[in-house]
């Protein structure tokens, strides 16, 4: 993914999917959108599902109280901001490297530690535990999962980048197929409009010959065709709409999955990895209709049978 275009998804990503303003402490949705906690919090004791508004997307209510953080929100929008105030910084978007060493040394400045247990406030999460799919620190461990698959989070962090990237890799390909889909589907839409105004110039240069006559003809065959192109132009439109639609979740899918794995840190990583390969996996086996739905033909030659026909009247 280029430079600008994830720096222009980022400006939406930053948005909460449901206030539309800039999130305060961001929860990441199964559609990979963002939302405040506080909107999410609103809702939930009034509604059973609430709708994304970015790709219309439905989360149960049920689902809530498991949305992991997003563990890179707050470096893309310090990043946003230092590429704003700062002349000539290089405004490439940082490696995980880069991005880890500024948060060590952001630590280090401020006091501030991004992994500490939660249960032992003095301890970092240094461990992840396979068996229950969670970061441990050095007392969780000898604790609750002394018998249990465990590796360093450095370690698990490292493989899931890397099944997150080839992912990801996955969802451009297939995203660059739909898009070959939505421009043949725009560039049908053209063809039959200009189809459309071939077919009504047959129509009234025939109907010309005897006005008069032919007056009521003119209207009824006009109508026909107008209807014709009303319905195609129904399908096609509601079909690129879709399609849409469709680019609009891969592309999310795609630049989060970018930012989760160029700026969230380890533990951030493994408590959002479930999500999501969760939606990369939809992503992946959700079948979509890529054929257009119509053609841009207009039948011309029953058009001029029926002239016909009515002038050997």
């Amino acid at each position: 993914m280029n430079k600008t275009s994830s720096t222009n998804n980022n400006n939406s990503m930053l948005s909460c999917a449901l206030c539309k303003q800039r999130c305060i402490d961001p929860k990441v949705l199964p559609c990979l959108h963002s939302c405040c906690a506080h909107c999410i919090s609103s809702v939930t004791p009034f509604m059973q599902s609430v709708r994304c508004r970015v790709c219309l997307e439905d989360v149960e209510s049920s689902a809530f109280s498991m949305l992991p953080r997003n563990g890179w929100y707050n470096e893309v929008e310090m990043n946003e901001s230092d590429i704003k105030l700062q002349e000539g910084f290089d405004a490439q978007l940082h490696t995980y490297d880069d991005v880890r060493q500024h948060e060590e040394e952001r630590a280090k400045a401020t006091g501030e530690n991004l992994m500490k247990c939660h249960q032992h406030s003095m301890e970092e999460l240094r461990y992840f535990c396979y068996s229950c799919e969670e970061s441990i620190c050095s007392e969780c461990l000898i604790e609750n999962h002394r018998k249990h698959e465990l590796g360093k989070v450095e370690e698990c962090c490292d493989k899931y980048r890397a099944k997150l990237a080839l992912m990801e890799f996955k969802v451009q390909e297939k995203a660059k197929s739909i898009n070959e889909s939505l421009n043949q589907v725009l560039s049908l839409q053209q063809s039959l409009s200009n189809n459309a105004n071939s077919a009504k110039q047959i129509v009234q240069s025939k109907i010309g010959e005897l006005r008069a006559k032919l007056d009521l003809a003119e209207v009824e065959m006009m109508l026909s065709i107008e209807k014709e192109v009303n319905r195609k132009v129904f399908l096609l439109k509601r079909q690129e709409e879709e399609l849409k639609l469709v680019i609009e979740k891969f592309i999310t899918a795609s630049s989060f999955v970018n930012n989760t794995v160029s700026y969230a840190n380890d533990v951030e990583v493994t408590l959002m990895r479930k999500i999501v390969e969760e939606r990369m996996n939809v992503l992946d086996e959700m079948d979509i209709q890529t054929r257009p739905e119509c053609n841009d033909k207009i039948n011309q030659e029953d058009l001029e049978l029926k002239l016909n026909s009515i002038l050997a009247d």
